[in-house]
């Protein structure tokens, strides 16, 4: 019996650090939205992200045919793909890529249907 007494103590008094333990972190997420018990901080908003571009970029002139829609857009590493549908049938046909810190155009890309 007195071992049964025991166990229910026991658990009563982890039930209660428990709650206290969710009380004060319910204070400090409402005092620092960054607050974690047991993360390492790496959390999605503080990921290292991809560094824009210091400079103002000047503007860039694409030539491309008259009627061309842009299909989609990538950027990855410094680099920017521009998929371009030029004849309005097939879908794109041509992939322009383009350096986001430059402004220059890194190459083009034919795609033949």
């Amino acid at each position: 019996m007195y071992a049964l007494k025991g166990i229910v103590v026991f658990m009563g008094l982890i039930i209660a650090s428990l709650m206290i333990l969710i009380v004060y972190g319910m204070i400090q997420k409402a005092q620092n939205p960054d607050f974690s018990f047991f993360g390492d901080g790496d959390t999605p908003d503080n990921l290292p992200v991809a560094s824009a571009p210091t400079k103002n970029m000047e503007k860039i002139m694409l030539d491309v045919a008259r009627g061309s829609t842009i299909e989609g857009t990538d950027v990855s590493e410094g680099r920017m793909a521009i998929r371009i549908d030029t004849d309005g049938k097939n879908g794109a046909d041509t992939i322009v890529i383009i350096d986001i810190n430059s402004g220059k155009t890194v190459g083009i890309i034919g795609i033949n249907p």
